[in-house]
């Protein structure tokens, strides 16, 4: 595609059908125009031109407060890590005030609409008034007006990449330290970073969670040059087929691990609007990783079920916070139910004692306990019918979820999009009615009655619904209705497309779900029968009606029917 045609679609539509008159004439021309489009809908989740840029800062050489040791090393780690993953990458090390605001003007000019960014800061960090500040080196950090005048805000960098319209923004804080200017004598209230709220296609992922210290090494024999964290995620980085969420997963577990080898804890924090899939490195076989978003045909099936590499003796995210909710609970029937779950943890000696301590001087727990539960026990809290009106990637969106007593679920996800589209030539231009969102791609004819769509991230094959004259090779059109069934991340979407003559579109795609679902302790965990991968997250009764769950994709509150 042209930059004129990205500039400005209908004068550049205007200029090419003139140019071309001798081989079509004018009505041939306007159903060109009128064609296709919002089949971006379906394959155009990313511009055709979208880019993977990343800011990497990592300062150690304070002036004013604590010096830090590996902060360099560890944003030059993590800098040379993205680039082998195909990222342009800008790294800074030891940045003043004016050269770090400096640094992100000059990157957030870079980023244009659908990119794919990634900023990691490693350094000084501190929570002022529920607001996150980055320090740069020459910040004096006297008083706490002081710190927040010569800082920088986290939620700057989040909304210059909101107003870019970046289509993922990751920001990666090492920060999670304590209050950085104690040695100076100064008692400035730091206990580790505040929760952050993620705008939609935003994802925040902290070293250390809310009043705990990012570790930067696991004692004197340690000779590693990264911290704990950023060891880890460069490693995870790098395996290849890893989707976002599964490297996040990993990293979490081992972390904690680690932390806990040295008696500490560290559990890195999370926090999500980020509804899809990121791949820092595509599987083998793959295409290039980039951002999947539902439906997206992008992500292909072989990426989508990628297994994460094997790890040895490590916790899963979903095993540790099955422990905390029954070291919480500190019951029979929640001791056993860990057990149950989790046979071979690593807890599983401390069930037993727990379990042992519990039970001395009363009944056996058989007795107190009749019959174990069986392995499909749902909390009753969760059976039932929902609904969730929402958005995902600028699609209005209904999702529909039952979960039964027996521990079935079956889940239904419709998507819908309303918009106008231009097409000529084998291209194509769709703007969202609500969102106004663009996306972009190329379209030809399959054989005399089938058209392809096809964008950066993928390609689907859509037929008419109704019996049509057969399709010019040389000028497909595509108004009407046309359907397609595609594949994305091991489920069919049944995708719809109405094309009218006056240029509007209107988009629905479906796809439905089921498989096995335990719910325990406020924890949830779904097993899909047809794609086999597993999801975990939290629950809780936000009334006599609805439910708050809480997952990979953020937390949302669904109505009881």
């Amino acid at each position: 595609m042209s930059p004129a045609w990205a500039a400005d679609g209908r004068t550049q539509l205007s200029n090419r059908t003139t140019r071309r008159r001798t081989n079509t004439d004018g009505n041939q021309v306007r159903r060109a125009q009128l064609a296709l489009f919002a089949v971006a809908a379906l394959a155009a989740m990313a511009p055709l031109q979208a880019k993977r840029l990343a800011l990497v800062i990592g300062n150690d050489a304070y002036q004013h407060a604590d010096p830090l040791g590996n902060a360099r090393a560890d944003a030059k780690a993590v800098a040379d890590a993205l680039q082998a993953t195909n990222f342009k990458v800008t790294l800074k090390q030891d940045v003043t005030l004016q050269a770090m605001k400096q640094a992100i003007r000059t990157f957030k000019n870079e980023v244009a609409g659908g990119d794919e960014v990634i900023f990691y800061y490693a350094g000084h960090g501190v929570q002022l008034d529920g607001n996150n500040y980055m320090i740069p080196v020459d910040t004096a950090g006297d008083s706490a007006d002081q710190l927040k005048d010569d800082s920088v805000s986290l939620q700057r960098m989040l909304d210059d990449m909101q107003d870019q319209k970046a289509r993922f923004t990751l920001a990666i804080i090492d920060a999670c330290r304590d209050n950085p200017f104690k040695g100076n004598g100064r008692a400035l209230r730091t206990r580790g970073l505040a929760p952050v709220t993620a705008a939609d296609g935003q994802a925040v992922l902290y070293s250390a969670g809310a009043g705990q210290e990012a570790l930067d090494n696991l004692g004197p024999r340690d000779k590693d040059p990264n911290g704990v964290f950023t060891r880890v995620l460069i490693k995870e980085m790098k395996t290849p087929g890893l989707s976002f969420d599964q490297v996040i997963h990993e990293v979490r577990d081992q972390v904690v691990a680690l932390a806990k080898s040295v008696d500490r804890i560290q559990t890195p924090g999370y926090y999500s609007q980020f509804t899809g899939d990121f791949f820092f490195t595509a599987a083998a076989a793959g295409p290039t990783a980039s951002v999947s978003q539902a439906p997206s045909a992008a992500q292909t099936p072989a990426a989508a079920a990628a297994p994460s590499a094997p790890h040895q003796h490590v916790q899963t995210a979903d095993e540790i916070a099955a422990y905390k909710a029954a070291e919480a609970a500190n019951t029979v029937p929640g001791w056993q139910l860990f057990k149950r779950n989790y046979p071979n943890s690593a807890y599983g000696t401390t069930a037993d004692i727990r379990l042992a301590s519990l039970t001395q001087g009363h009944a056996p727990a058989a007795a107190q306990t009749p019959s174990q539960p069986a392995k499909s026990d749902i909390d009753p809290l969760v059976v039932g019918n929902f609904e969730l009106d929402t958005v995902i990637d600028d699609y209005d969106s209904r999702l529909a979820y039952s979960i039964m007593p027996d521990g079935k679920y079956h889940l239904t996800t419709t998507q819908e999009e309303d918009g106008k589209y231009l097409s000529a030539f084998g291209v194509y231009r769709t703007t969202g009615a609500k969102s106004h969102r663009v996306r972009t791609g190329t379209y030809r004819a399959v054989g005399t009655t089938g058209i392809e769509v096809t964008s950066a991230s993928g390609s689907a094959l859509f037929q008419p619904a109704q019996p049509t004259a057969p399709i010019n090779p040389a000028h497909p059109v595509m108004l009407g209705t046309w359907r397609a069934t595609t594949v994305q991340g091991g489920l069919n979407w049944i995708v719809t497309i109405q094309n009218n003559p006056d240029g509007t579109y209107h988009f629905r795609a479906q796809t439905e779900d089921s498989g096995t679902y335990t719910a325990a302790n406020h924890q949830w965990r779904t097993t899909s029968a047809i794609t086999g991968q597993s999801q975990t997250g939290t629950y809780r009764a936000v009334d006599a009606h609805d439910v708050e769950f809480s997952g990979p994709s953020g937390t949302s509150i669904w109505k009881r029917q």
